[in-house]
């Protein structure tokens, strides 16, 4: 299975890789101060978006991730995506520019 760093590398080129590897390096003091999960990925097919599929996904993904501790956090570079997480008990903890010119971050708590 590829590294986060392996599957950015794949989709924007080892060349453009490298300053966003920087930039989010840079964005861990968004970070919660204490340890807990990331969520990396969640997707829901767009033939089967606005089901309420995706919102179930994340609830369960959450509440099965509270028993672990910590608080749950992840980053996306998709503004449309924010009022969904916020919708779901996230609260934007900052935001970093990824590359010049390149998508924005931010960077959510749950």
């Amino acid at each position: 299975m590829p590294s986060p760093a392996g599957v950015l590398r794949a989709l924007v080129g080892a060349q453009r890789a490298a300053p966003v590897l920087g930039a989010l390096g840079g964005a861990s003091t968004l970070a919660p101060p204490a340890p807990g999960p990331y969520l990396n990925y969640l997707a829901v097919h767009p033939a089967h978006q606005a089901r309420g599929h995706g919102g179930a996904l994340l609830d369960h993904g959450v509440d099965a991730l509270r028993a672990v501790g910590g608080t749950p956090w992840l980053g996306t570079t998709d503004p449309r995506n924010v009022p969904f997480y916020e919708r779901h008990g996230f609260s934007t903890a900052g935001t970093r520019v990824l590359d010049d010119p390149g998508p924005v971050l931010t960077v959510l708590h749950g």
